[in-house]
């Protein structure tokens, strides 16, 4: 909170005294707008270097926590293998080998090895803290990104193809790391890692897996995306076409079903010697699902024991021929799973009994946060080295400050509820229509990056749905000005404005990129940009050239209206309300119900506004403090896309294509 605070005293005092007039602006301001200088006192730095400072000492920080929670007594290697040899076409995968430094391997000491997989929209990086407890149990871990994901090559297939990639994972330990017993090979996940180590342990044909951990299984796709979503033939359907993780994946297809289940692959045998671990509270799937599972698996292990009935914490055959099956179930949710002690006591314990270990003291749980923790200050401090760097730019770019309010472009009589009408209708409208015109154009993916691509597709749909008022207005401006002729004789002018914007704007998203590319390799973090910069770049403009185009709407058509005396929490406020409401109204024609899935859990709609609100109001506040600076919005966009999708690109993404 204390950060919060004086980030805002600091924006308070370095972006609000811009008030005057830069020669040739953009627009004259109208009356009642003007500001005047604040007065204050001596400074003893300027923002910029308090702000720079403050940024670099963030930095420094976060180095230290990511550092502290990834590197002590673990050694890492950034390994690649192919999948040659399982499929016609084979892909490169990106793995992370991961080792206890011991120096067991110099003694010659033998351990289990472990192919862990992630989750959908995941990669090898966001698990490290897991991973990294397990070395610590004296594993040999290889923590990889599924085809699709991270630095792998290929497209998601959303769990069908991606059991070659555990296999692959499989046979490398076996054949390149020196510590491992080939024999003691265990595939672990979770989430799409626990369905994919399950497929892998079933499908194998050589053995190379001789035990399976999955941190939650579904018993189909069909099933998973019915108990989550409801019926295919309702939201999936509208929705499928626009997420780029789907489209080599068709739900309407005749072997769907069959193709995407697990029960129709497993029994007493296959997959050896498996773990399943569920939480009581996982929203994607129930314990009588998993239940199914282990039914399937215990036919022959039942009818000769003396349980006849599936329990959990129960096992059931045994570990030397292979047949030994566990359900266990813990207190957790989807997501604690992750970090509950319980679970990770039992995968631990799991392992080594496979290999007639015995089984240890009770293992620590892995504290995720930490990580998670030093990411977010990474991120904090780049947002406050990028203030920095636009505050040293502006006096030297915009010495006499800058015009940064349009009149309205009519001059009809009103309070301006008409113009606040106009922009809020228009913009609303055009977000419920964007996915139907999308649809309706024939606009499919355009971003190869989940999450990235669906808000780009959604802003492009959107501008296209708005360019005739967009049309409308330069008319507008055009008949105002006196003609087409006395318009375009202001070119030079706007183009001097809009050249020093762009030098400008440009400052905070180079700072971003560059200190990304220089740390995200040492810190081990997800490597989106360096890995596949075309698509991060593209995904920046698509996201930003429509949001722009929002931000302009609103500066040209109602904010005039709607300060007043250099006061602007209204308009701040009107502008953070339709951009919540924004969110809604796009995602409510692939909606038949009140509730929307995020990820792994369902809320209502208007949950989910009550939760985006505050956001939204600090980015209608950011880009009208910038704004103030240039007479533009191109500052906030090149300052705040970067980071969306940066985020995005690295939390929840998955290449489709």
């Amino acid at each position: 909170m204390a950060d919060s605070f004086l980030l805002v005293v600091l924006m308070e005092n370095n972006f609000g005294n811009t008030d005057e007039k830069m020669d040739g602006g953009i627009e004259a301001i109208p009356a009642g707008f003007q500001g005047s200088k604040k007065q204050s006192g001596k400074r003893r730095f300027p923002f910029w270097v308090v702000l720079v400072a403050l940024g670099l000492i963030l930095l420094i920080v976060s180095i230290f926590i990511i550092n502290g929670s990834t590197k002590p007594q673990v050694s890492y290697q950034r390994v690649k293998f192919t999948t040659e040899g399982l499929e016609p076409e084979p892909v490169t995968i990106s793995g992370l080998l991961m080792k206890p430094s011991d120096g067991g391997a110099q003694q010659g000491i033998k351990r289990p090895g472990i192919v862990f997989a992630h989750g959908i929209t995941g990669n090898k990086e966001w698990y490290i803290q897991l991973t990294r407890r397990l070395v610590l149990e004296g594993f040999v871990v290889l923590s990889i990104d599924f085809r699709g994901h991270g630095g792998s090559t290929g497209y998601c297939s959303f769990g069908y193809d991606e059991a070659n990639d555990v296999l692959a994972a499989a046979r490398y330990l076996r054949t390149n790391v020196e510590e491992i017993e080939p024999a003691w090979i265990v595939a672990m996940g979770h989430s799409l890692g626990g369905i994919i180590s399950t497929r892998a342990g079933a499908i194998q044909t050589d053995g190379r897996i001789s035990s399976v951990v999955a941190i939650y299984c579904w018993t189909s796709l069909k099933d998973a995306i019915e108990d989550l979503a409801g019926s295919i033939d309702d939201f999936v359907s509208r929705l499928w076409k626009f997420v780029t993780f789907s489209k080599h994946v068709d739900v309407d297809a005749p072997d769907f079903e069959q193709k995407y289940s697990i029960l129709d692959i497993v029994d007493d045998a296959r997959p050896p010697n498996y773990l399943l671990a569920i939480g009581s509270a996982d929203e994607l799937a129930s314990v009588s699902r998993e239940e199914e599972i282990i039914e399937k698996m215990t036919v022959r292990a039942r009818s000769l024991g003396p349980e006849k009935n599936v329990k959990t914490g129960c096992l059931y055959g045994n570990f030397q021929d292979g047949s030994a099956r566990k359900l266990f179930v813990s207190n957790d949710d989807h997501a604690t799973e992750l970090a509950s002690g319980s679970i990770l006591v039992e995968a631990v314990n799991w392992i080594k009994q496979s290999y007639g270990i015995p089984a240890g003291p009770v293992v620590k749980a892995p504290f995720l946060w930490t990580r998670i923790f030093g990411i977010a200050l990474f991120a904090v401090s780049l947002f406050l080295m990028s203030l920095g760097a636009l505050s040293f730019a502006k006096p030297r770019l915009f010495p006499g400050g800058s015009s940064y309010w349009f009149e309205v472009p009519w001059d009809f009589e009103g309070k301006g509820i008409r113009e606040v009408a106009i922009y809020i209708v228009s913009v609303l409208c055009a977000s419920y229509l964007a996915f139907p015109a999308a649809k309706a154009f024939g606009i499919g993916p355009l971003n190869p990056y989940t999450g990235v691509n669906e808000l780009a597709l959604f802003y492009l749909s959107r501008s296209i749905v708005l360019l005739p008022i967009v049309i409308a207005l330069i008319v507008v401006l055009i008949i105002r000005a006196g003609g087409l002729k006395e318009y375009l004789n202001r070119g030079k002018e706007i183009a001097s404005i809009w050249g020093r914007a762009a030098i400008y704007a440009l400052l905070p998203f180079l700072l971003i990129i560059i200190f990304m590319l220089i740390l995200s390799g040492y810190l081990f973090l997800p490597r989106a940009l360096p890995m596949f910069p075309g698509a991060f770049i593209a995904g920046t403009i698509l996201m930003g050239a429509g949001f722009w185009l929002e931000d302009y709407l609103f500066y040209r058509i109602a904010c005039s209206v709607l300060v007043q005396d250099e006061r602007t929490g209204i308009a701040v406020i009107v502008h953070g309300v339709v951009l919540t409401l924004t969110l809604m109204f796009a995602i409510l024609p692939l909606l038949e119900s009140p509730m929307v899935t995020l990820g792994i859990i369902k809320v209502p709609v208007l949950l989910l506004l009550v939760f985006t609100f505050p956001f939204f109001i600090l980015v209608a506040w950011l880009s009208m403090r910038l704004r103030k600076l240039t007479g533009t919005s191109l500052a906030f966009v090149l300052m705040f896309m970067p980071l969306v999708v940066w985020v995005l690109t690295t939390q929840v993404s998955v290449r489709g294509f």
